[in-house]
């Protein structure tokens, strides 16, 4: 016997059915653009954030070619496959700087900085520039320090659309509070502490983590720190630990501190034999270390305090090579999980095979990632970012001309490599052949592969530590490198 169901119990099983294999069958978004504006100066993002509109902002900096050249301050609205909305540039005077870019409440842009000061307080004062939602100018101010600053660390936005700054400078740190119109409304200056970073609102009360050097033992220190909007401190923790180098974020944006919201700290340790070490550990509430692992990466990587939480308690690095490897796509894309095991290592290699460095590293609505930084297609610098998904993979690359989808024919795992790596063809076409070289072009591994989706594993126990090129070539002549990193 057959039971009918009502109408609208099959209008609605319907929508879930299209509902669930609609959404099985997304797909994320990932592209990889550049944004040249100024045909000659060198100029590269530093910054990006994510917009309620789902789009993108970049902050972006030039830097000299010659002497006396003007140093421009940008902003970059990108919608979200990455293609640019508006974009703004503007002078900074002499030894002025471009520290932080926030999105308002009225969807606006807020670009802050530092420039010389003419009391003699501090060595810099605040400056801050208002942008409506489509790149025009609202406002601009700029505050008197009242104790010493350098850069402007963070800012954030109050329930009533205030902000709060902070900011550092010769082992001082500021907290700073404005109106919506840039006016000041009271400065904080705390003495014991190097900076502060990881601002967080909870409520009517702020939670920030920070870290900063004692001198004295020559280790740092990290402080969670609660303090009312007003400045005045609530609560702290404070604890030592070995890092001679460190940054530090907190996980999580509702600023509780849980399994997926602990201090993440990202740094290197000098060892005996004078080489540097990177290390990630993880802080409780209480100060104790909860988790600490070194990484398979070394100074010739620059990480430089570019690490962001991810919404499953992991996180993510980002950086490039240093200039004595500059080529190859040397940006690169290191997504660890709560534990702080690797998920995936990838350099993005453009299709020029190019030089690039990644200096900020953003995680998107879709569980993606977007990193920003510069790319060098000839001698000039420019502005760059990269969405890849959550795995790190990215679907397309510059001057691609409709040749195969190329990141998804060759998977290279482990990557670093210490006794062995797996090459996964997937979509490569019958008789590609893969090769894998020094950088100096000594061609130590060469195969044939067929057309099919199955692992093909590679010892490497015998290769010296270092970075290989690894190349697969088409049957119709099309080829793409992939780097390789050994380390035993």
């Amino acid at each position: 016997m057959q039971t009918k169901l009502p109408m609208k119990k099959i209008i609605k099983v319907i929508s879930l059915f299209l509902l669930y294999h609609t959404s099985s069958f997304a797909q994320f978004v990932t592209f990889e653009k550049t944004y040249q504006f100024f045909p000659a100066n060198q100029e590269a993002v530093k910054q990006v954030i994510t917009t309620k509109d789902g789009g993108y902002a970049l902050r972006t900096v030039t830097s000299y070619v010659s002497a006396f050249d003007p140093i421009y301050a940008g902003v970059i609205k990108l919608d979200s496959m990455g293609n640019k909305q508006w974009e703004y540039h503007f002078i900074l005077g002499l030894d002025t700087r471009s520290d932080f870019l926030l999105e308002t409440n009225d969807n606006g842009l807020l670009i802050s900085g530092v420039t010389p000061t003419d009391t003699g307080i501090g060595n810099y004062d605040l400056w801050l520039l208002k942008l409506d939602s489509v790149g025009q100018i609202e406002w601009y101010n700029k505050i008197t320090a009242q104790n010493w600053v350098y850069t402007v660390n963070e800012i954030i936005t109050l329930n009533n659309g205030d902000f709060i700054i902070s900011t550092n400078g010769y082992s001082k740190s500021n907290i700073v509070v404005i109106d919506s119109l840039g006016t000041l409304i009271s400065w904080n200056s705390y003495n014991n502490l190097s900076f502060i970073r990881g601002l967080q609102l909870k409520n009517d009360s702020l939670l920030f983590a920070t870290a900063a050097r004692d001198t004295t033992l020559n280790r740092f220190f990290m402080s969670y720190i609660l303090m009312k909007t007003n400045g005045s401190i609530l609560s702290t923790t404070l604890w030592n630990y070995e890092l001679d180098s460190v940054f530090v974020a907190i996980g999580n944006s509702a600023g509780t501190l849980n399994k997926h919201s602990e201090a993440i700290c990202n740094g290197a340790i000098l060892n005996s034999v004078g080489n540097w070490e990177g290390y990630v550990m993880k802080f409780d509430s209480t100060g104790n270390c909860t988790i600490s692992k070194k990484l398979s990466l070394d100074r010739t990587f620059l990480i430089d305090k570019i690490i962001s939480p991810n919404s499953g308690g992991g996180f993510v690095l980002a950086g490039g090579l240093s200039s004595s490897n500059p080529g190859l796509g040397s940006g690169w894309i290191y997504i660890l999980d709560d534990f702080c095991d690797s998920v995936s290592f990838k350099f993005i290699g453009n299709a020029a095979n190019k030089p690039s460095i990644f200096y900020d590293v953003k995680q998107c609505s879709d569980s993606g990632f977007i990193a920003v930084g510069l790319y060098v297609p000839n001698t000039t610098e420019v502005p760059y970012a990269v969405k890849v998904d959550k795995n790190g993979n990215l679907n397309n690359f510059l001057g691609k001309n409709n040749q195969a989808d190329v990141q998804s024919e060759l998977t290279i795992y482990p990557n670093p490599s210490n006794e062995f790596t797996y090459f996964l063809k997937n979509n490569i076409s019958e008789n590609a052949q893969l090769t894998i070289s020094t950088v100096a072009g000594q061609l130590l591994f060469e195969t044939i592969l067929k057309n099919s989706n199955e692992a093909v594993k590679v010892s490497t126990s015998h290769f010296p530590n270092g970075f290989y090129i690894c190349k697969i070539k088409n049957a119709n002549g099309f080829a793409q490198s992939k780097k390789l990193l050994v380390i035993h």
